[in-house]
């Protein structure tokens, strides 16, 4: 039978006998057997109780070395590794040129050599000639050719305004023209999926046709999702046969680890204090960081009565003072329980990062040095400080939704107070938030596997946008960051990205001009099977359920 009629069916049954069940069972019970004791009715109650039990299950684990995942979310539009799915899990079902490792260096997948023109403007890259996709193709120059181009010509997740053309030389070969030098090209290079020749249509977005390690076999309206090994794949070859995803509410997903009929489920950090039987709380880092976005001009209202920046906040020793006295340990033990690490710029846990830049920090001393150097006073002695008839006041803004940055904001409040700043923390609907950041503060979560998006974060070319609507600008950093762009190799580019967030006079990091003050990364918690043994896995992409997709490539049954 076909298997997605035959989930269709079971899904069915299983939610009318939740329904029915319990009144008919008690039906059968007290005016069937117990009266009359027939041996023939009882035996039929009996097979008819073994059939509720089976399709009570819910959840049938019909294939041998099978792993199911609960998946609490359900915003997935597809699979397919142009659009949305490429920014969450393309890794899964797709393979890429490039890749970063465990400790985010760039190395080959398809591709087994690269090579850079003297003018930067010329990638020349090689790939192996043993992939096939999972509908037996061969995979060749030319589908890479026909997957670069449709996605440099749609709007997606991916920056490709750099890439020319590209162009097939032969079967196994690749050139790509740029239209001006940008080591940034080397991110799409290790990210994006690549997909047959004249494949898009809308059939892609449900029916993924990749060459990775993992091959969609079936789903149900994205309800469950059967993925099973690609035997063919050219790499380390998938320790698990099949998953199973369950795209599930979390009441539900929590029932199912209740009777253990699914291996690993996403668990939020206030839940991961429950204890589970058969499962342990898995913790993996993960790049989802909460940090304070200030505006950094002064105010300003325009014509149309739009107001941009913020007095206090654009005074630079208010934000490096906020920045010293943030104790972050407190923060990820007293709020994340511990899940969590603490941060102080954009690239902590990368290469890339620049711990040079760091002031001394969670010391309010520090604080209240910077500030008095600055000619901040409490001259009414009320606590707050001032500076040119400007109190040292303003609100921090927050997603109303999100505990954890309400807590952040919170502690924040009750830091700074310490130190003559007064905060006040407020929850608003994150569709306003857009507007509110402007001219507040706001808590906010961000995090990216891309070196190259701190560019995006600080060069004032950005300043003002709807996504960093900060004003922050410095020339030495936009030398930094072009720096990094026309960089001849990932590794120089790597070193200008550092100096970036501190070069020994500026930067965008506390010892710098401090536009943002970095507070944690929030770790991915899971309850997990006891009998799988979790493999060594990089930091996840931001968001909670789909990242573990990626992780669980290191992954196996004990043995």
């Amino acid at each position: 039978m076909n298997t997605e009629i035959s989930l269709y069916w079971l899904f069915f049954l299983y939610f009318v006998i939740e329904i029915l069940s319990h009144r008919i069972l008690y039906f059968i019970v007290t005016n069937v057997v117990l009266p009359g004791g027939n041996m023939q009715k009882t035996t039929l109650f009996l097979l008819f109780a073994i059939f509720v039990l089976i399709l009570s299950c819910g959840v049938v684990r019909d294939h041998p070395n099978t792993v199911i995942i609960a998946i609490t979310e359900e915003n997935l539009e597809g699979f397919d590794s142009l659009v949305e799915w490429g920014g969450i899990g393309s890794r899964l079902f797709y393979s890429t040129l490039l890749a970063y490792d465990e400790k985010f260096a760039v190395v080959n997948d398809l591709a087994y050599q690269y090579k850079l023109s003297p003018d930067k403007l010329t990638w020349t890259v090689k790939i192996r000639t043993d992939s096939r996709f999972h509908n037996g193709k061969e995979l060749n120059a030319k589908d890479v050719v026909y997957t670069f181009m449709t996605a440099a010509s749609i709007e997606n997740w991916l920056d490709l305004s750099m890439l020319e053309k590209a162009e097939a030389y032969d079967a196994a070969t690749v050139i790509f023209t740029l239209k001006r030098p940008d080591m940034s090209f080397i991110h799409p290079l290790a990210t994006l999926g690549i997909i047959p020749e004249n494949s898009l249509d809308p059939e892609q977005e449900q029916i993924p046709a990749g060459s990775g390690p993992y091959k969609f076999i079936a789903s149900n309206e994205n309800k469950e999702i059967i993925l099973e090994a690609n035997q063919n794949y050219y790499g380390k070859k998938p320790e698990f046969e099949r998953i199973v995803l369950l795209v599930t509410d979390e009441q539900q997903a929590f029932q199912y680890a209740l009777e253990g009929k699914i291996d690993i489920l996403p668990v939020p950090i206030s839940k991961s204090s429950f204890l589970v039987e058969g499962t342990r709380l898995v913790s993996i880092g993960s790049v989802e960081k909460r940090a304070i976005f200030f505006p950094l001009i002064p105010k300003t209202t325009g014509i149309d009565g739009s107001i941009r920046g913020n007095d206090v906040t654009s005074d630079v020793s208010i934000r490096k003072a906020i920045d010293s006295a943030m104790n972050r340990d407190n923060i990820v033990a007293g709020i994340l329980g511990g899940h969590g690490t603490p941060i102080y710029g954009p690239a902590d846990g990368f290469p890339w990062d620049e711990p040079a830049g760091r002031l001394t920090w969670g010391r309010t001393r520090t604080s209240k040095n910077i500030l008095a150097g600055a000619g901040w006073k409490d001259l009414n002695r009320d606590g707050i400080l001032e500076k040119n008839g400007i109190s040292a006041e303003f609100t921090l803004y927050y997603p109303q939704s999100d505990f954890i940055a309400q807590s952040m904001a919170i502690a924040c409040a009750n830091t700074a107070l310490e130190i003559g700043i007064k905060i006040i923390p407020e929850g608003r609907p994150r569709d306003e938030l857009g507007e509110l950041m402007y001219y507040n503060p706001v808590m906010f979560s961000w995090g990216s596997h891309n070196p190259f998006e701190i560019n995006n974060l600080f060069h004032s070319s950005n300043t003002g946008s709807e996504n960093y609507p900060s004003y922050y600008r410095n020339t030495r950093v936009d030398t930094r960051i072009e720096g990094v762009k026309s960089s001849a190799t990932f590794t120089a580019a790597v070193q200008q990205l550092q100096q970036v967030q501190w070069d020994g006079v500026t930067g965008v990091s506390m010892r710098g001009d401090a536009p943002i003050v970095w507070l944690a990364n929030i770790s991915h918690t899971y309850f997990v099977n006891n009998k799988l043994v979790v493999g060594s896995s990089r930091l996840e992409k931001r968001g909670s359920g789909w990242p573990v997709l990626e992780s669980i490539l290191s992954w196996s049954w004990k043995k």
